[in-house]
């Protein structure tokens, strides 16, 4: 049985400019990086997991409260399509196939552009701070039969658009 290390990183961006006006958000990945671990992508099953949390924080310096609209995204990496993203290895000869998904029966994959998820409604108290946390769940699909052993990267860029 091989033993095969599934590392990606996923670089995190701040909200870009066209913010509300008025609110300041941040975002991270709770982890810093999201981690599969050691794992055999030969086998059947595959691995599915809990990677993290997607975590938006918004300040508003009001002293009324404001509903501040996010949308969520998460890129595409290596692959250039979200709906199949995959590592890659120094010289090897196939990628390692892997997805992101917003819930736990897998089922809705995070997608790559902050418009393909519904917007979500944070309200932010006045002179203060709220947060909202989206979890990331990563799966392997098993038979992955012709990778190779080593460590398999993707570099993915977290944003919010507020």
């Amino acid at each position: 049985m091989r033993a095969l290390t599934a590392i990606f990183l996923a670089v995190v961006t701040a909200g870009p400019t066209w913010a509300q006006s008025g609110t300041s958000c941040t975002n991270s990945i709770s982890s810093g990086t999201l981690a599969f671990g050691n794992v055999v992508p030969t086998s059947p099953a595959g691995v599915s997991i809990l990677l993290g949390d997607f975590i938006v924080r918004c300040s508003n310096p009001d002293t009324s409260s404001r509903n501040v609209r996010l949308r969520l995204a998460i890129s595409a990496g290596n692959s250039g399509n979200a709906a199949q993203r995959q590592m890659i290895r120094a010289g090897a000869p196939v990628p390692l196939l892997y997805n992101l998904y917003e819930d736990a029966a897998y089922t809705t994959v995070w997608t790559a552009t902050t418009g393909g998820r519904p917007d979500e409604v944070l309200s932010v108290p006045g002179s203060s701070t709220a947060e909202l946390r989206r979890q990331i769940f990563g799966r392997i699909p098993g038979g992955q039969t012709t990778v190779t052993a080593g460590l398999y990267s993707d570099t993915l860029i977290a944003s919010v658009r507020y």
